[in-house]
């Protein structure tokens, strides 16, 4: 403890301020200040708790030592400068100052006292054990679950559907039409050619007594390749093959040989000049009304049909 009153007071002034958080600006030293360092985890169970320390600058920070003086002793400036300056003379020597009480400035490195400190950081620094939040592997264990199912169902997509999907898809982005009755008109045909009408479909029945005649026909000429065949027999609604290198104009794509049919005859119902096959399409079936080793030929085709018929595409036969 000083012998000195006034040496006390104003070491009890600057640490008052200190412990408070707040800054005092020492003249012709420098500014002393409180510092706050958060928690710290040094383990899996242990954290450093928050604490504060005494920092040093050279700059002016915070209240002069001056004008505290000037408040707490109703003093004048010329009087509180006097008391400030015997301070330092008691306090100061070379290039270190001893605040009693509050620690020691040297070489512009604070060095806290020890009750000081205790005054400063009353919890201390021991480590504080904290329980584990056994939870955290529940949380890990989820989020490896959903990224295996994302890797799962990407790697499904990706992968496994395009293999079951047919040899060659369509150049066009059009939409086929729906498995359900479409509200188009559609006849069913061979694959190599087309009849233009309905009168040129076979009747139901062929009486097999029928007397064939003594004159042998002429042949009739093949029809030109994506052109209707005058003669050609129908066969209802039954699935075909299709010509290799040909391309084919596409109504729809259906599940099942049956679906395809109906659609077909609902087509035929409401426009009889309109003639469409059934095709094989992998494991599916395609309708369709027009086929030509040509691809103008079924762009032309799609083009005179697009106002009736919306999201024709093509596919060519391998």
């Amino acid at each position: 403890m000083s012998n000195y009153p006034m040496v006390t007071e104003l070491n009890r002034l600057i640490g008052d301020r200190l412990a408070s958080g707040s800054e005092i600006f020492l003249p012709g030293v420098g500014s002393l200040y409180t510092e706050r360092c958060a928690a710290r985890r040094i383990s899996r169970n242990e954290i450093v708790p928050p604490y504060r320390i005494i920092g040093f600058s050279s700059r002016e920070r915070g209240v002069s030592i001056v004008g505290q003086l000037m408040r707490d002793t109703d003093c004048d400036e010329t009087q509180a400068q006097e008391i400030y300056n015997r301070w330092l003379d008691k306090t100061r020597q070379d290039d270190t100052l001893v605040i009693e009480g509050v620690g020691t400035l040297k070489l512009k490195s604070f060095v806290i006292d020890p009750e000081f400190e205790k005054r400063l950081n009353p919890q201390g620094h021991t480590p504080i054990r904290v329980k584990s939040n056994r939870s955290d592997w529940v949380i890990w264990c989820g989020a490896a679950a959903i990224a295996v199912a994302l890797g799962i169902g990407i790697y499904q997509y990706a992968v496994l559907q395009p293999a079951k999907m047919p040899q060659q898809r369509p150049a066009s982005t059009a939409a086929p039409v729906a498995e359900s009755a479409p509200d188009l008109p559609a006849t069913t045909t061979a694959p190599e050619d087309f009849p233009t009408t309905a009168a040129d479909a076979p009747t139901a029945e062929t009486p097999a007594t029928a007397t064939p005649s003594t004159e042998t026909p002429a042949a009739p000429a093949p029809a030109p390749a994506g052109q209707p065949a005058a003669d050609a027999p129908r066969r209802d609604d039954e699935p075909h093959n299709m010509i290799s290198g040909h391309r084919y104009v596409v109504l729809g794509v259906f599940s099942t040989p049956e679906n395809a049919a109906r659609a077909a005859r609902q087509y035929r119902e409401k426009d009889p000049d309109m003639q469409c096959e059934v095709l094989v399409f992998g494991s599916k079936f395609m309708l369709s009304p027009f086929h030509s080793a040509s691809a103008d030929d079924c762009s032309d085709y799609i083009a005179r049909a697009r106002q009736a018929h919306e999201g024709l595409w093509t596919y060519t036969a391998r």
